[in-house]
């Protein structure tokens, strides 16, 4: 029996398909944004690539196995809390504290190389940052550290500081590149929080000594403010009064001049004035014409029967 040529074709062809399908799926990897790869050529690494850099990740080609393979590493941010430690401070106190740190695979090569694996690297900045957070403690007291006073405390030089110092060495032994370092938690012994209180206390005496000593500045000085606003407004016064008194003299001396000519007229002025003040009220009153005001009602009389 004769085979048929254009099968035995197609069988190879598919065969060649085949296998171009494998070697492609040996030859070809994908560089998650997530993901720091080290390509490595007969053990020895050749390349890198960080999924967060731009152009690394997506699909990549190597040679296949057992020539080329690769060790692939968390690319995403590892956050990790020191332990809850005795520090000293310059002036001799004794201060717990516990640091927080955050950091991400940098140089993979360099990371695979002199660390090797995510829990070793954390072991390693462990003892970086409590190395860094002894030191940078113990060139502040105290006061920088727990204070009342919001001027006196110095977190922020001490946090940068410490993450200046834990970023530089990560990255030049380890290929680790530290994101922040903060300073998560604090605490004092019991011995130090009794000094820390008192001088606390201490503090908050001589603010409420300057509060108070300000408060009575303030009140002397709207005090002698007001005084002198007084004066001025009493002299403003005394000032204008006198002009009226002085104008109303003047007006009255006019009048008086006139009274003095003509006597009978102004005993005549003043007892019709009186007169109507008495009478405007509706008042009733029983009194005879022969008192005064109201002999004018005999003297009207008087003239009516004329």
């Amino acid at each position: 029996m004769k085979s048929n040529p254009l099968f035995s074709a197609g069988v190879i062809l598919l065969a060649l398909a085949v296998l171009a399908l494998f070697v492609i799926l040996l030859a070809a990897y994908t560089v998650r944004a997530t993901d720091c790869v080290v390509v490595l050529r007969w053990e020895k690494p050749i390349r890198e690539f960080v999924g967060t850099k731009e152009g690394d990740a997506g699909l990549q080609w190597k040679l296949p196995w057992p020539i080329d393979k690769i060790d692939r590493y968390d690319a995403r941010t590892h956050v990790f809390l020191t332990k809850f430690e005795e520090t000293l401070t310059q002036d001799g106190h004794n201060l717990m504290g516990t640091v927080s740190a955050g950091w991400r695979i940098g140089e993979p090569m360099k990371f695979r190389e002199k660390v090797g694996t995510i829990e070793k690297a954390q072991d390693l900045l462990s003892g970086l940052v409590r190395t860094y957070k002894n030191a940078v403690i113990g060139k502040h007291p105290l006061s920088h550290i727990v204070s009342v006073d919001p001027d006196m405390l110095r977190f922020d030089e001490m946090e940068k500081e410490m993450l200046s110092n834990v970023e530089r060495e990560a990255q030049e032994r380890y290929g680790i590149r530290v994101e922040f370092t903060k300073i998560k938690q604090l605490g004092l012994p019991k011995k130090v929080t009794e000094k820390v209180f008192e001088r606390m206390k201490k503090e908050r005496e001589r603010l409420a000594v300057a509060i108070t000593e300000k408060g009575k500045a303030d009140a002397d000085e709207i005090k002698a403010r007001a005084d002198a606003y007084k004066e001025r407004a009493l002299s403003d016064a005394n000032g204008k009064a006198k002009k009226l008194r002085g104008d109303g003299d003047a007006k009255a001396a006019e009048h008086y001049a006139v009274f003095a000519r003509n006597e009978d007229l102004a005993i005549f002025l003043r007892k019709l004035e009186a007169l109507e003040n008495s009478l405007e009220k509706r008042a009733t009153v029983i009194l005879t014409t022969e008192d005064e005001p109201y002999d004018l009602l005999q003297q009207e009389q008087k003239d009516k029967k004329r």
